[in-house]
């Protein structure tokens, strides 16, 4: 097999490795999605946004939880050559605000329920050329359905330009102590940096990951990217907020990876 230079290559490499396009690669919320349809709904949605104009390199937004949208929408960015920037959902609108105008993004990718948040927003950023949400959007609003955007669009081909040193992804800080600032990833590290978190912990294709912090969160990200590279399946839940329903889950989906951070382990214990 090739090596991988890009980061969206280990998509392409899984789904298309002997055996692997049948199985699941994300879980979420019980729903499980495998290596076939998250490439294609990921090829369908990187047609949609360079038929709306994004150029190599451009921003996109991706201001949602942890959901199925959320993943397609990720691997769509890199596919049609953009940059990903995760805002986390908890996110409010001036700081929105700030991040959509400070990475001059292009498109919005979001979840209806956060409306309330970003709808007064669209209109003090200028750059900002789409918007496309997920979940049950009324009529008459200045957005593009998702499931719809997703359905009317053929699958393109990769964007063929890209470089390893190009950016892949802006990951923001929080901005507890300011403005949020956006730390540049590139291909090359992103790649660089998952293959060497794979090689440390020892996972394996067999492996099942799950993940419950935000894919806004640089580990919680990389949970997504080395369970894709490896070929292995992600159960990827909202939050840590109802600790019984990740046991749930675990027991449920035979996980076999935890990935937390400090305070997740206080609350199990």
């Amino acid at each position: 097999m090739k090596p991988q230079r890009l980061l969206h290559e280990a998509l392409l490499f899984s789904a298309d490795r002997p055996g692997c396009a049948d199985k699941t690669a994300v879980i979420v919320e019980g729903q499980a999605y495998t290596y076939a349809e998250l490439k294609d709904a990921a090829l369908r949605l990187a047609g949609a946004f360079r038929a709306r104009g994004l150029q190599r390199s451009d921003r996109v937004a991706i201001y949602m939880d942890n959901t199925w949208p959320c993943v397609v929408s990720i691997y769509a960015t890199l596919l049609a050559g953009g940059t990903f920037l995760v805002v986390n959902a908890q996110t409010k609108a001036d700081k929105l605000e700030f991040i959509l105008n400070d990475s001059g993004a292009k498109l919005l990718l979001t979840d209806w329920h956060l409306s309330k948040q970003f709808l007064p927003v669209l209109a003090r950023a200028p750059e900002l050329a789409g918007v496309i949400c997920s979940g049950n959007v009324p009529e008459g609003q200045p957005v593009e359905r998702f499931d719809a955007v997703v359905r009317d669009t053929a699958p393109q081909a990769p964007c063929n330009s890209v470089i390893p040193l190009d950016l892949a992804a802006l990951i923001y800080t929080s901005g507890s102590t300011g403005h949020p600032k956006g730390v540049m990833q590139t291909h090359q590290s992103m790649v660089f940096a998952a293959g060497s978190l794979i090689e440390y912990l020892r996972l394996s294709s067999e492996d099942r990951i799950l993940c419950v912090l935000p894919l806004a969160f640089d580990y919680g990200l990389y949970q997504l990217l080395m369970s894709i590279q490896l070929g292995a399946t992600l159960v990827l839940e909202r939050s840590f907020t109802y600790p019984a329903q990740v046991f749930a889950r675990m027991r449920e989906h035979k996980v076999t990876v935890f990935p937390g951070v400090p305070t997740i382990y206080a609350m199990l214990i």
